[in-house]
């Protein structure tokens, strides 16, 4: 990370603790600082220093060049700035001031475009913290996948008491909240109550194998268990992810560090850039999500870099918070910005209510009734082996079965469930729904 954006981060973070904006942090930026908090975002971002070596933390950088039109356009433009950078002072050799084209303007010496550029977001010297890519000239949320903008922080509103399901949609007092929903108890899928909100021990990243056990950078919660996972193109060496085909230290395979100057090119250590030169590594501008079109221009985690520009996968628009489905996002439902109401979901770009006999659970409308997923309530499944449901109730095989749990039983013979559900004989056995 440069200098600037660890000052921005250093500001942001003394502005939080002290209620205020100190003297030489820049607020023209309107979300300047926004995300530096601890929890600003639950899950982290991979992203890739001046070494190559990946690191791990809230996602940083411009937004996109891919973007043109309104907010939540994703068509890809050519934002590639075509004309020479210099570290020196802001003229030619020739004593002839620094000629900037197109949106580009002269900081420090360089031409860069305060549309797009992480560390001059607006104008120059405006950097983006840590949590934000600039965006059509300001400072904006980069959430990390499953969380979205919520006043100063990203949030993952399937687990939060205060923003669940979307944001400032608290549960009441006694509830907690589980799968974007506020519950009473926790559902199967996710039986342990951590806090506030529910978890699957065996996968949870935050609770994994208990509560409050987060993994750490790159890791995956397998069987209860944090383990390194590294996914291509990345690879492990010493004990994190890296990018073999372009880190300093593990060029084109672990400990193979490059001499004072070169650089790592494709794995292979080289005097000579003979693509675009950032910082102290060769970069290809047409791909590089980092440096997307120009040095400094960051694609959001959520982008591609194509062609020199940043655009969303899949068709998808670029909203404050990361690429998003329109279609059913509750938070952006049809446009960026507008908010479907607690009671209402979105349907093919449409804030709707559910009709008469259903219930919004999550982002569908769904009938309790009949719903196999969501019986009697919203996430309340019915076992593997069920039927179906029919009037709100779980239906089993057999007749003279009852549901407990996750599960249909007889209780007649159950020693887990002897009578009735959660009656364990403790070493007896259940005759006739009797423990004998």
């Amino acid at each position: 990370m440069s200098t600037s954006r660890h000052l921005a981060t250093l500001c942001a973070g003394i502005a939080f603790a002290a209620g205020l904006l100190v003297s030489g942090c820049r607020t023209e930026n309107p979300l300047f600082g926004v995300g530096i908090e601890d929890g600003s975002t639950s899950e982290s971002t991979a992203s890739t220093s001046t070494d190559g070596e990946v690191t791990s933390g809230p996602s940083s950088g411009s937004a996109t060049g891919a973007m043109t039109g309104e907010p939540g356009t994703s068509t890809a433009t050519d934002t590639t700035d075509t004309s020479p950078t210099t570290d020196t002072d802001p003229s030619t050799s020739t004593g002839e001031p620094l000629q900037c084209m197109g949106e580009q303007i002269e900081c420090d010496g360089d031409c860069i475009n305060p549309v797009l550029n992480v560390e001059n977001c607006g104008d120059c010297d405006q950097p983006c913290a840590q949590a934000q890519v600039c965006f059509d000239s300001m400072c904006v949320f980069d959430c990390a996948v499953g969380e979205q903008p919520c006043g100063l922080q990203c949030i993952n509103t399937n687990g939060n008491i205060d923003h669940c399901g979307q944001c400032d949609s608290p549960c009441e007092a006694g509830f907690l909240c589980a799968g974007g929903q506020c519950l009473g108890e926790c559902p199967v899928e996710t039986p342990v109550r951590c806090a506030n909100t529910c978890a699957d021990l065996q996968t949870d990243l935050v609770h994994c194998g208990m509560c409050d056990n987060p993994c750490g950078p790159f890791e995956l919660c397998i069987g209860g268990s944090c383990q390194l996972s590294c996914t291509d193109p990345l690879s492990e060496c010493a004990g994190t992810c890296v990018d073999t085909d372009t880190s300093l230290d593990h060029c084109g395979g672990c400990n193979a560090p490059c001499n004072p100057g070169e650089f790592c090119v494709q794995g292979m250590c080289q005097g000579a850039c003979g693509l675009t030169v950032c910082g102290q590594q060769c970069v290809d501008t047409d791909t590089d999500r980092k440096n997307c079109g120009d040095c400094g221009q960051q694609c959001a985690a959520s982008q591609l870099c194509m062609g020199g520009s940043c655009a969303c996968p899949g068709g998808e628009d670029f909203c404050p918070g990361g690429c998003t489905d329109t279609q059913v996002d509750t938070q952006h439902c049809g446009v960026c910005g507008n908010s479907c109401s607690n009671f209402e979901t979105c349907i093919a770009g449409n804030c709707v209510g559910c009709g008469v006999g259903e219930t919004q659970c999550g982002n569908a409308c769904v009938d309790t009734q009949v719903d196999g997923s969501h019986c009697g309530g919203c996430f309340s499944p019915c076992p593997p082996q069920s039927t179906g449901c029919s009037g709100g109730e779980c239906q089993c095989p057999n007749p003279n079965q009852t549901v407990c749990g996750n599960q249909c039983v007889d209780t007649m013979n159950s020693n887990q469930h002897c009578g009735e559900c959660g009656n364990n004989c403790m070493g007896q056995t259940c005759v006739m729904g009797t423990c004998t």
